[in-house]
Order: structure tokens, then C-alpha cells, then sequence
């Protein structure tokens, strides 16, 4: 099991390394995140977003990655009129590798 302060550290080392780009279009916005394809030679595994809290959300899903000009993405929508806060989580590696949360505010 990771603890909570190796998340965090991996938080504050790796979150740099990716992209989010939120852009309102018609009353929602869309939410595109630029990954890296592998963090300390571990590649990319997974994605999963949490909606409300981490350790109690309202919604979960994982997500499946897209390849845009040799460059791996996802993406989500959210209403603009709601304020909210989503998680995504980054599993690099097999099993225990590394995992990186990061936070994002639809407001």
C-alpha cells in the first residue's frame, strides 16, 4: 500500500510533467490533460477520475487515453455552472509503481 506522504511527494515531483487544459464551450468545460507516456521508466498504465473526494467520491470511472500527434491525452466534460472538484490519478508501473493525483477546479 502507498502512504499518503509518498503520494504526496510523488504529487510534488511529477505533477509538472503533465498538461491541463480547460476550455469553456457552450456552457461545459472541456478538460484535456497532456501525460507523459512514462515517469522514471515506468510507463503509463492507467487513469481514473474521482469526483467529490478521493477518499469518499460521488463518482468514479477510469479513463481511456487517446494518442493526438504522438502525444498521449485524456480528456473529460464538466458543467460550468456547478463548482466542482475532480481528481485524476495516474498509475505509472505495475502494482506499487507510481501514482500521481492531480486536482482540478471546474468553477
Amino acid at each position: 500500500m502507498i502512504s499518503e506522504k509518498q503520494m504526496s511527494d510523488w504529487k510534488i515531483e511529477y505533477s509538472n510533467l503533465f498538461d491541463v487544459n480547460k476550455k469553456l464551450d457552450q456552457g461545459s468545460y472541456r478538460i484535456i490533460v497532456t501525460i507523459p507516456k512514462e515517469i522514471k521508466d515506468e510507463k503509463f498504465d492507467n487513469v481514473a477520475i474521482f469526483k467529490g473526494s478521493l477518499e469518499n467520491p460521488n463518482f468514479f470511472a477510469t479513463l481511456k487515453p487517446f494518442e493526438d500527434e504522438g502525444v498521449t491525452k485524456v480528456w473529460f466534460t464538466a458543467q460550468s455552472s456547478v463548482n466542482e472538484i475532480y481528481y485524476l490519478n495516474f498509475g505509472y508501473g505495475e502494482s506499487c509503481g507510481i501514482s500521481v493525483t492531480l486536482t482540478i477546479s471546474v468553477d
